[in-house]
């Protein structure tokens, strides 16, 4: 840690929020010293160290956020003579008691609550928020809440305004509230199902919510000078991709190498995506047992086949003739049956069959053929053969017909990638970052199709290569917005 940079301390640094505030510290070039058991991403950065605790601090900070209300924290603000946040995220609380503690220590400090908040990484515990992002992941029927409207807010505005707090004057024992601009309650629903691509058409209005005092977050915005800028639209789309992904990686592992995925944070996603991996393995027991019926299927043709065969001499005797022929030599009268010694020997039928006009006073030729014809009946049951080549036929059909859909999938998003070369060189980024992720929906969907369908091996895996590949893309696009603004 470069020691000669200002330095904050964030206590808390599992939360979403914390990781949050610490990327925006380190931006502005300053150094982060973060408690708590994780930070992820964050220790790469030299700027940056984690500790289990706080007395673990010996270097003097500037800047306190606290996110635990740890009394150790506001003490070692108070002897550094730093500027004290507390943070409350979606906690209905008495702040009047903690305010009381906090004026007792003679520390500079401010509260900063902020209720129902959502981005990147989110806890899907905190709210109703999160639990609505675990329902659009999984396609499953919302739970709105019960009130007619909502202020969800993103993390990106939670993490400017709680800068604010701290770094603008005139904030210092304050209690800041801080919330989204009012929405209905709805639209959002409207707004998960369409950009989740959400099948499940079913809404209930019994979810819980933190009533929220209109005029007590707008005096909040005035004081910070800052009023949330991201519109729930944009924002939750990046949301639900992050959580799409992490599902997606956790559904291409077996059961047995699902550990606790990305902590306590996704555990809801993680175990639901667990119980739907039993789908494919039932799937393959089920194509077992279709192969093993079809091989029990052949061998009952081969041995109807066979059964057939025994009966194959008496076909050269069937009338070649045809309805039209019997109605104008009228129809063959019955005899009584032949005795066996009757029977004329198998070479003089051919004569028989070819002899059209066939004479009464001949009662041999005429009941051996009338009796050859009714005796060994034709089978009115299936024809396996045909029946075989039928669904032989279907399959083909089939699979040219799932072939030419992937291939017209395929072709869409190749030209995707070829606009999104082409917005990436004209710096186009908008519309860079609208064709990857419209890029991305096509090949999940293609993904989810072709597994529903059963279809694995090389195309999935091929498909996989390109969805990683576009969120390699999708990430990078910000990076290069930037540091072509920079340059500029």
């Amino acid at each position: 840690m470069d020691i000669g940079l200002p330095v904050a301390l964030v206590v808390g640094i599992d939360h979403f929020v914390a990781k949050a505030i610490t990327r925006a510290l380190l931006e502005k070039d300053m150094a982060v010293i973060g408690v708590g058991e994780e930070a992820g991403d964050l220790q790469s950065d030299k700027r940056f160290e984690l500790r289990s605790g706080v007395n673990e601090v010996e270097e003097t900070v500037a800047y306190v956020f606290d996110l635990r209300q740890e009394t150790a924290a506001w003490k070692k603000a108070a002897t550094d003579g730093a500027k004290l946040e507390v943070l409350l995220i979606d906690q209905e609380k008495n702040t009047r008691t903690l305010e009381n503690s906090l004026t007792a220590l003679r520390v500079n400090w401010r509260i900063f609550e902020v209720y129902e908040v959502y981005g990147v990484e989110m806890d899907l515990e905190c709210s109703w928020v999160g639990s609505l992002i675990v329902s659009a992941v999984l396609n499953k029927p919302l739970t709105l809440p019960k009130t007619k409207t909502v202020r969800p807010v993103a993390v990106e505005d939670v993490v400017e305004a709680a800068l604010r707090a701290c770094f603008l004057s005139g904030t210092g024992e304050e209690r800041l509230v801080y919330a989204g601009a009012e929405m209905e309650t709805e639209e959002v629903g409207k707004i998960l199902r369409r950009e989740a691509k959400m099948t499940k058409e079913e809404v209930q209005r019994e979810g819980e919510r933190i009533e929220i005092e209109r005029e007590t977050v707008e005096e909040s915005w005035s004081k910070l000078r800052w009023v949330p800028t991201r519109a729930f639209q944009e924002s939750i789309e990046e949301t639900l991709q992050y959580f799409f992904t992490i599902a997606d990686e956790v559904g291409r592992k077996k059961p047995s190498q699902i550990k606790t995925v990305e902590e306590a944070a996704r555990k809801y996603v993680v175990e639901e995506v667990v119980e739907k991996k039993k789908l494919p393995y039932e799937v393959v027991a089920e194509e077992e047992t279709r192969k093993t019926e079809k091989k029990e299927e052949k061998e009952k043709e081969k041995v109807e086949k066979k059964e057939e065969g025994k009966l194959a001499w008496v076909r050269p005797i069937i009338l070649p003739t045809t309805p039209v022929e019997e109605e104008e030599e009228g129809e063959l009268v019955e005899e009584e049956e032949a005795k066996p010694e009757e029977i004329p020997k198998q070479e003089t039928v051919p004569k028989i069959m070819a002899t059209k006009n066939i004479e009464p006073t001949k009662p041999v030729a005429t009941v051996q053929v009338t009796n050859l014809v009714t005796t060994p009946k034709r089978r009115s049951g299936v024809s396996w053969g045909k029946v075989l080549l039928g669904v032989t036929v279907g399959m083909v059909i089939a699979g040219v017909a799932v072939m030419g859909w992937v291939a017209w999938q395929v072709w869409q998003v190749a030209v995707s990638v070829q606009t999104i070369e082409k917005s990436i060189q004209q710096q186009n980024w908008q519309k860079a970052t609208a064709t990857t992720t419209d890029a991305l929906g096509k090949i999940r969907v293609m993904e989810g199709t072709l597994m529903d369908w059963g279809v694995n091996g090389e195309i999935n895996q091929g498909m996989r290569v390109v969805d990683e590949g576009l969120v390699v893309v999708n990430k990078a696009i910000p990076v290069m917005s930037e540091g072509q603004q920079s340059l500029i």
